[in-house]
């Protein structure tokens, strides 16, 4: 009987001892991607830095060219999704890619918000400089709460939840002060407040739904000295570049900025233009929001040129960058004598 306990005790220590590998092997399996610009793994590097795997692709993501130094070969490649070998296809979260076609397998499963444009094609058939991206689209029910956001990749707006169906958050009309519609809509705001750490600074989060006097015309919120942020509503609607999540996000973003910078100057406002286009969710933004934005920018900056131009020369070299990055003029040009710039 006690040898056999030895025994067992003997196959259970080499099972052990069998389980436990020199450490060295598991760094030996540790890779890193260097994507490009879309988001593609061009290159993978092992633990040394030298090249494991060198992929190049065509523009609808078929593999042009492959090279690799081992047997180990990365799942992830177009648009760094999973490349599933058993269909060929690149799995996206909501439907399956063909890159062989350039098409999708499946219609989008929210096809009717885009009538314009084929619920197969890729990326409107600019692969070059458009990705799919995995945003979610956000469902709010009619008093204003959050119920879900939806696992769709290709449809980052806010939906108001109906017993109809769903409504883009700018066609929802909440109603009046009387019915409790600024409520309704202030619950939706301070769900992206909150998500931009704008609760943390703002003094309060609301909505306006009149026009204060001075108001730009594509002003979509503000914000004043008693640090409240005020979103712009009109007649029991949300503005309608409101209704894609990163608009909504990058507004109070910038709103949350204003209330960390003391004072109201132009270089305040500069300032914060600046940080609200290199945060994270201004590059997920509409083509028109970052448009505008843009713009606004370059008016800011030719007031502050004729104001002061001392401080003008201290941000034009990075607003510059900035511009140019969103595809706008970047360079000013000066008339009058050199007393005014245009871009």
């Amino acid at each position: 009987m006690e040898a056999a306990m030895a025994q067992a005790q003997k196959t259970k220590a080499r099972a052990v001892a069998k389980s436990f590998k020199d450490p060295d092997n598991y760094e030996n399996l540790q890779f890193f991607y260097h994507p490009d610009h879309l988001g593609n793994s061009s290159y993978i590097t092992n633990l040394d830095g030298e090249v494991s795997q060198h992929i190049e692709y065509v523009p609808f993501g078929e593999v042009f060219i492959e090279e690799r130094n081992n047997t180990w070969n990365t799942p992830y490649l177009f648009n760094a999704k999973e490349f599933d070998e058993e269909t060929g296809m690149y799995y996206y979260g909501a439907r399956y890619y063909e890159s062989r076609v350039s098409l999708w397998m499946s219609t989008d499963p929210m096809e009717k918000n885009m009538p314009y444009s084929s619920t197969y094609t890729y990326c409107h058939n600019n692969p070059i400089n458009r990705i799919d991206e995995n945003g979610l689209a956000d469902y709010f029910s009619t008093s204003g709460k959050f119920i879900r956001s939806d696992g769709n990749d290709k449809d980052p707006y806010i939906y108001i939840q109906t017993r109809k169906g769903n409504v883009i958050l700018s066609d929802y009309n909440f109603g009046n002060y009387k019915s409790g519609g600024l409520r309704k809509m202030m619950r939706i705001v301070y769900h992206y407040a909150k998500k931009t750490g704008a609760t943390q600074h703002a003094t309060a989060i609301g909505v306006d739904a009149s026009t204060p006097k001075g108001t730009d015309a594509n002003t979509l919120a503000y914000t004043l000295n008693d640090k409240i942020i005020r979103v712009l509503v009109k007649k029991g609607y949300f503005n309608k570049k409101l209704s894609q999540i990163y608009n909504m996000s990058s507004t109070l973003s910038h709103e949350n900025f204003h209330t960390q910078i003391r004072g109201k100057s132009r270089e305040e406002e500069i300032q914060v233009i600046m940080r609200q286009m290199q945060a994270p969710e201004f590059k997920k933004t509409t083509a028109s929001f970052k448009e505008g934005t843009a713009g606004y920018l370059q008016k800011e900056l030719q007031k502050l040129y004729k104001e002061n131009n001392r401080i003008f020369n201290k941000y034009i070299e990075k607003a510059s960058e900035l511009l140019k990055a969103n595809g706008v003029n970047s360079v000013p040009i000066y008339l009058n004598g050199g007393n005014e710039i245009q871009f």
